[in-house]
């Protein structure tokens, strides 16, 4: 993949020219976070959840991002609904797999979700990811991720991301990106995404905000997460602590353009 920072900048500039709307379905505890963060790239977010209106909102979207995190069993017809919604329309739809393998509710209802909704992006930590492809993790590790990808690990991070026609990303210290292909490892970022909740969700939405306005779904996420990473090392020189750290990462998705991306810690494989 070349001109990495020049793809990423366009991306930039056509969200802040289109506007683009991203409806999320996302979870109670950070759904301000995430519309604060939208709107700052400068895409507009719609928060509905109201299974009456979720159709209606879809056809008006140009993304649909889905967070589980705070599950119940209506919660599940909605995302449902939507999502097969959004793929009659050909919109993007990405999927944050919240703590799945936390309880047997939310695993349930992503393999219902799967079952009838097709996914453009599944982004989760490695436990998530891991427990999504098949594999065997930790009890323990299942919400607070500190399960580790070995080579094993990607090769079924690959299988999968063929296997559901996505693109898979996992986050962590190092994030890797792959469409069952195609794969990218992306070592940038900051221990004080570790210091704030939703930091996971906040990606989620700027990824459906890139991919809003990118037809190469790959690219798209890879950019999107890259630039997440680098606004938070950013916010992170100057900030006081964690509820400090998160308004600058903000101020700095607001901010971000081509001239402060520097393409270092990316291996393209």
């Amino acid at each position: 993949m070349t001109n990495f920072s020049f793809r990423l900048n366009c991306i930039l500039k056509k969200i802040r020219t289109t506007k683009p709307v991203i409806h999320h379905i996302t979870n109670f505890v950070t759904i301000n976070d995430c519309a604060n963060i939208t709107t700052a790239l400068g895409a507009s977010p719609v928060m509905a959840y109201n299974q009456d209106e979720v159709v209606e909102i879809a056809s008006l979207s140009n993304a649909l991002v889905l967070n589980l995190g705070t599950p119940d069993c209506s919660r599940f017809d909605v995302v449902t609904l939507s999502g097969k919604t959004a793929n009659q329309l050909d919109i993007p739809v990405i999927v944050d797999p919240v703590g799945i393998g936390a309880t047997q509710l939310r695993l349930n209802g992503i393999k219902r979700l799967f079952s009838e909704v097709s996914p453009s992006v599944v982004k989760g930590n490695a436990s998530e990811i891991k427990t999504l492809a098949g594999l065997n993790i930790t009890k323990n590790n299942v919400i607070d991720s500190t399960e580790t990808m070995d080579a094993t690990s990607i090769a079924a991070i690959c299988a999968f991301a063929r296997r559901i026609n996505a693109v898979v990303a996992v986050t962590g210290k190092v994030d890797i990106i792959t469409d069952g292909t195609q794969l990218i490892k992306i070592s940038r970022g900051t221990e004080m995404f570790t210091y704030i909740s939703g930091a996971g969700c906040l990606t989620s939405s700027v990824i459906g905000a890139f991919c809003s306005v990118e037809k190469d779904t790959f690219l798209a996420t890879a950019c999107a997460i890259y630039a997440v990473n680098i606004c938070g090392e950013n916010a992170a020189k100057e900030c006081d602590g964690p509820a400090d750290f998160k308004i600058k990462l903000i101020n700095e998705l607001y901010s971000l353009y081509g001239g402060k991306i520097k393409e270092e810690g990316i291996i393209f494989e």
